[in-house]
């Protein structure tokens, strides 16, 4: 069974928050092509990229919003693939435009504008929490426990990243998977189970 998957179409081209009109944008299908072997997909090796470029954080909880998206660019920081400034310019696109960047409930995929100061490299980075966390008081549609931190300064492969994170999270197998993980052996386990 596949989770409907949208982003606001006033930013599903550049995903840059400064594009944003109003939070009632209207939404479109974000989706990808791929193969299906047995009813599974194939190609899509995101999962074992986080591993291998240590692109992933494993927390119990953060103590509000602000806080997680910080962690949540902890491992692009730590091999530079982005700036220190980068998280805080997406707390201030948060604050500016509300919380977008909850694509579904429950999936957060904090960015900034394309070609941001301080992004050096394109590359997304995971993180979970045992703990969701509120980016609205009162809205459990707008709590977040899984995060997927886009950095762009490509945007062929920010478009081909786009792509494979849509996918993947399309497949509701995949993000019950991810919302039970707790360490990066079991990102290689659902990696193995539902992508290879």
């Amino acid at each position: 069974m596949r989770t409907a998957l949208s982003i606001p179409r006033t930013y599903h081209s550049a995903l840059a928050c400064n594009e944003v009109n109003s939070p009632r944008a209207e939404y479109i299908p974000l989706c990808a092509e791929h193969v299906q072997i047995n009813g599974r997909r194939k190609g899509n090796i995101m999962l074992r990229e986080f591993v291998e470029k240590k692109h992933y954080l494993f927390a119990e909880e953060a103590p509000d919003w602000k806080e997680a998206i910080r962690m949540s660019c902890r491992s692009l920081e730590a091999d530079g693939t982005v700036e220190a400034n980068y998280k805080e310019d997406i707390i201030a696109c948060v604050e500016k435009h509300g919380p977008y960047i909850v694509i579904m409930p429950n999936v957060a995929m904090p960015h900034s504008q394309e070609n941001a100061v301080g992004v050096n490299k394109t590359a997304i980075g995971f993180m979970k929490l045992e703990k969701p966390v509120s980016f609205a008081a009162g809205d459990p549609e707008k709590d977040a426990q899984l995060f997927f931190t886009l950095a762009s300064c490509n945007p062929e492969q920010h478009l081909n990243n786009m792509m494979k994170l849509s996918d993947m999270l399309m497949d509701e197998n995949v993000v019950k998977a991810l919302e039970k993980a707790k360490t990066p052996e079991d990102l290689l386990k659902i990696q193995e189970q539902y992508l290879d």
